[in-house]
């Protein structure tokens, strides 16, 4: 097993995780080596690693190292990378990885963020007794159909189809006829995308749970790197000169990884997020993408045009076993209560964004 720690070891690696990423169909933007780096940086009790196994396996995380051996490796999504699509790694193949990188690198706890469900059972569909298993969530993406956007509304039903017309139609004359998209995906237009941003996300709830796009030093690195590579998209939606929706994706691919999006909450009854999500699938065609990638969550614009959806999980693994079961205890506490919660809280936030 090698170890390749922070960025002046894993840069030359970059190559070799781009050819991964494509062999593999990997098109998320957590895994690509830039964005990779990139985010660790902001971790700043963290380090960027590579684990590499003798059947050459990468593992793409973040290290966190505590007193007592008590440290943890957080997989990043989609940072399990095989050499060639072909060579699946197998569940005792994990499980043996799992046990000599928690050994080799003195920690007692890996961390696998959003991995597809399947991995982590056994052939006969039963989940791993050596992981811990988070609920499942659901990501959903949306194949657009065709190859223009009158394809995509030739799809969809004439109800459907006179819904977004009205829609558009409604919001265009609430702002007598100014109503403009801007396009945002040059390094030097970066920063009145993050300004406009900020502007809607301050008032919506998402400023109370510390979500969304802010104007600050993480996002601005985040898309500036994206922009140099050509990947970032940035959208935004004015009415009467104003910033009142946008959408923030990156480009892998002919995928477009929607990352962030947010409206105005006093115009929730003109559906701002709705027409802008008209526009990007515009936008989409355009630059001959195929597929939007909505990420995790049940959200209700998630689940609209056709759209499916696979099944993730976190996962954690435990080397020490008394400390596997005081986790396994706390991690069901957590659960149960964020279960509990979770609607509760998210309900009553939008109503103080709202307001």
């Amino acid at each position: 097993m090698k170890i390749f720690y922070g960025e002046e070891e894993i840069r030359p690696l970059i190559p070799e995780i781009r050819k991964r990423r494509e062999k593999n169909g990997i098109f998320t933007p957590f895994s690509a080596p830039e964005r990779f780096l990139i985010n660790a940086s902001f971790f700043k009790k963290e380090i960027p690693i590579i684990v590499e196994s003798e059947n050459s396996i990468f593992l793409l995380g973040r290290i966190e190292k505590k007193s007592f051996g008590l440290g943890k490796l957080n997989i990043v999504h989609n940072g399990l990378l095989p050499p060639t699509s072909e060579h699946k790694p197998g569940n005792d193949e994990i499980i043996a990885l799992m046990k000599e990188a928690s050994k080799t690198l003195h920690i007692n706890k890996i961390f696998w963020n959003h991995e597809n469900a399947n991995l982590f059972k056994n052939k006969d569909g039963n989940s791993l007794n050596e992981l811990l298993l988070t609920p499942i969530e659901k990501r959903w993406t949306l194949t657009l159909p065709g190859t223009s956007y009158q394809d995509f509304l030739d799809s969809l039903s004439k109800k459907s189809r006179y819904n977004l017309k009205r829609t558009r139609k409604k919001i265009t004359e609430f702002f007598d006829g100014d109503l403009l998209l801007e396009l945002f995906s040059l390094p030097s237009s970066v920063d009145e995308f993050l300004r406009c941003c900020e502007k809607i996300t301050s008032e919506s709830y998402h400023a109370l749970i510390g979500a969304g796009v802010r104007d600050n030093e993480m996002w601005e690195s985040i898309l500036k790197c994206e922009a140099k590579l050509g990947n970032f998209l940035g959208l935004i939606l004015k009415g009467g000169n104003r910033p009142i929706s946008y959408q923030l994706g990156t480009i892998h691919g002919r995928t477009f990884n929607l990352e962030a999006t947010s409206f105005l909450p006093g115009l929730a009854n003109l559906s701002p997020g709705g027409v802008i999500q008209q526009m990007t699938f515009e936008e989409m065609y355009n630059r001959g993408l195929t597929k939007i990638d909505y990420g995790f969550g049940d959200a209700p614009y998630k689940r609209r045009f056709r759209a499916t959806f696979t099944e993730e999980r976190n996962a954690i693994f435990i080397r020490n076993r008394l400390n596997k079961f005081a986790t396994k205890k706390i991690t069901q506490l957590k659960i149960a209560v964020k279960k509990t919660l979770k609607e509760k809280i998210k309900n009553k936030l939008k109503s103080r964004g709202r307001n």
